[in-house]
């Protein structure tokens, strides 16, 4: 049984350009998203600028007073059972800076006990709550691991709160709600074409299997460390929803790594409740699930092998979740609910995706019904090896253009797009940006780099590069502290580094900017009829030697999509700006026999159609290959060789009129 869907308000959101927008969005996401990064384990302390103007939520967890290594033990709302205190600190980082820290935090929480200042804090202003109201306080001079403690409890304190100087307050706030968060954190995640949370919901560090009883909620999860700290969810997956609904752009979810059917039904219902029609939701399984990066994924691991192999597993679980969602959205499900295929192109990656493929058709399960889009992480590096590490930053840009550019074909990302989209699947990607964490350690220019303005324009053909070649859009993820050069990921993405917060400026923030004010592709466009395609231009290679329906030219690239293994056929990624029915004339050179081509076609929410065979005469020729039909966005056409090698056969041109 399905749920009617009742249309709920939307509130607009005023951008700091003092624009407005509002949902429905266009078919086509705005291309620059953000991963809204925390810690190196995924510790929302570590955060380099605030989420929650309540730092509880961000803390690092309720122990037990006197320690901080055990923590208390909480009620099923999520509030301490005991005396306990909360470092709200962790060393330099974002409450032990000047425009965070300094001054006086509101405090205080509803239940009986003492407040005391922790590690050079000071509790003032103490004044206690009555006949249930709440125990306020002052809390001064917050440094490194300063936080506070509440002794004489008698077991029950709830509503505790801890809030920045900048943003004080007297009572608890309802942490759904657009004014819980920072009014800078809106204003720079309001940017971005869409918020992935992967270590906010700890879903590398997850390795218990989910269930409507362990969910994280907002009704039992208060502080986002208690959770985490027993291997479970880090922050409720609402809490994310409403951060980016506060910031009106789509909602982008990792969910466990292992889960049952009761966490599924019970998360879609949480959602369905807050999510109001129109607004996104991207759903991914955890991240990087072949890495073996954490504890999570380790399980997964093991679970696929236990299931029957990672193919199997993964297959299983997907259409599960499209199953539990598709019940409780109804027709919002491929619509507002869109999951995602992430699996990287790299080593067995184009392999593993058609073997999922085989999976659903073995299952007599939909790929259309269930997948929304496919997704890699295309991050492009220097390579730099240590003669080269004291490369100037006009070396490192010109380097990184050339990656930049390149990376998204280099990664097969064309391929993957094309398998996706012979179901009608689109694409976009869940990582992306200058992959720094493995080799700039002695960089040393790596900082300055980052800071360069010519690092904007890098980053602008990054991005163009990721819509020629059939993605919807890429966040930007990895790169150096610009103070110290080492090889870490930056907490704050779209700042200068890391310990400096700055709300303009910096030269990725502005080139996320310019590329979400509009990107028009220029590989491979047609914008209406007479539209000429280059025959070398087929999917994954920007040039080369013409493309011929051979297997030798095509393996091993080429013959991944869209039809996984097979010979013979050229496929082009088409980006369209004006969709409609065109007839597609390919003109070929054959220097030997008569040969043919077939024809297939797809596009995005418009899976493949395929045509009969056209002969292809000896010497240049123009051939009528048949009408297809191109969506606004990202399409392909596939030459498909007749089945067999014809390499005297060569492709000159598309045109499609």
């Amino acid at each position: 049984m399905t749920k009617s869907v009742t249309a709920k308000s939307w509130t607009l959101n005023t951008w700091t350009d003092g624009s407005k927008r509002s949902y429905p969005q266009s078919v086509i996401v705005r291309p620059a998203g953000m991963n809204l990064s925390a810690g190196g384990s995924g510790s929302t302390y570590f955060e380099g600028l605030p989420i929650y103007k309540n730092r509880i939520r961000e803390s690092k967890g309720f122990f037990v007073a006197g320690s901080s290594t055990t923590l208390a033990t909480v009620d099923a709302s999520g509030w301490p059972t005991q005396d306990f205190q909360v470092i709200l600190t962790a060393a330099n980082f974002v409450s032990t800076r000047g425009e965070w820290a300094a001054g006086t935090w509101k405090c205080g929480f509803i239940g009986a006990g003492t407040p005391a200042g922790l590690n050079g804090s000071t509790a003032s202003n103490i004044v206690p709550g009555s006949g249930g109201g709440y125990t306020t306080f002052d809390l001064t001079g917050v440094g490194t691991n300063a936080g506070f403690s509440v002794t004489g409890t008698s077991g029950s304190t709830t509503n505790i709160f801890a809030y920045l100087p900048a943003y004080l307050g007297s009572a608890i706030e309802d942490k759904l709600s657009a004014s819980a968060f920072t009014t800078e954190a809106i204003a720079t995640y309001s940017k971005a074409g869409y918020i992935r949370a992967m270590d906010w919901s700890n879903s590398i560090g997850n390795s218990t299997t989910m269930t409507s009883a362990n969910r994280a909620k907002p009704s039992n999860t208060q502080c986002f460390f208690q959770n985490k700290g027993n291997g479970l969810e880090g922050l409720p997956h609402e809490d994310h929803a409403a951060f980016c609904m506060a910031c009106a752009v789509p909602i982008w979810l990792n969910l466990p790594p292992l889960f049952d059917t009761t966490y599924l039904t019970d998360l879609a219902n949480g959602l369905f409740a807050l999510v109001p029609i129109g607004v996104p939701i991207y759903i991914e399984i955890a991240d990087e699930l072949w890495n073996g990066e954490g504890p999570g994924i380790t399980a997964w691991a093991a679970a696929a092998t236990s299931f029957g192999g990672t193919a199997q597993f993964f297959a299983s679980q997907t259409h599960s979740i499209a199953n539990a969602f598709r019940a409780v959205f109804g027709s919002r499900y491929g619509t507002d609910v869109r999951l995602v295929f992430a699996w990287q192109t790299g080593a067995n990656g184009v392999s593993f995706i058609n073997s999922v493929i085989g999976q659903y058709a073995t299952n007599g399960w939909s790929m259309s019904a269930d997948f929304y889009t496919t997704s890699i992480a295309p991050y492009f590096n220097t390579f730099y090896t240590a003669w080269q590490f004291s490369n100037t930053v006009a070396q490192i840009l010109a380097t990184l253009t050339t990656q930049s550019l390149a990376q998204p074909m280099a990664s097969l990302m064309e391929s993957n797009t094309c398998m996706g989209m012979k179901f009608g699947l689109s694409h976009i990607c869940y990582e992306g940006g200058w992959q720094t964490n493995n080799e700039n350690s002695g960089l040393v220019n790596a900082g300055a780099s980052i800071l360069d303005p010519g690092m904007q324009t890098v980053m602008q053909g990054y991005y163009q590069a990721v819509i020629n070649s059939g993605s919807e859009g890429v966040p930007q993820w990895s790169g150096v502290d610009a103070n110290s050069n080492s090889n870490l990921t930056p907490l704050n993405e779209s700042a200068k580094d890391w310990t400096t917060f700055i709300a303009s400026g910096s030269p990725r923030q502005a080139a996320v900017i310019a590329a979400n004010a509009g990107i028009t592709p220029t590989r491979n466009l047609v914008s209406g009829p007479g539209s000429v395609i280059q025959g070398n231009c087929y999917i994954d290679s920007a040039s080369g030697a013409n493309a011929t329906l051979s297997a030798s030219t095509f393996s091993p690239g080429p013959s991944f999509a869209p039809n996984h293994g097979t010979s013979n056929q050229a496929t082009y990624l088409i980006n369209c700006t004006a969709p409609g029915n065109y007839s597609l004339v390919v003109n070929f050179t054959n220097t030997g026999s008569t040969g043919a081509s077939g024809l297939e076609f797809a596009g995005r929410k418009n899976p493949a159609t395929v045509l009969g065979s056209q002969s292809i005469p000896a010497g240049t020729n123009n051939v009528t290959m048949g009408t297809v039909i191109l969506v606004k966005g990202t399409n392909y056409v596939c030459l498909t060789g007749n089945g067999t090698a014809q390499s005297a056969i060569s492709i000159n041109t598309l045109t499609f009129n």
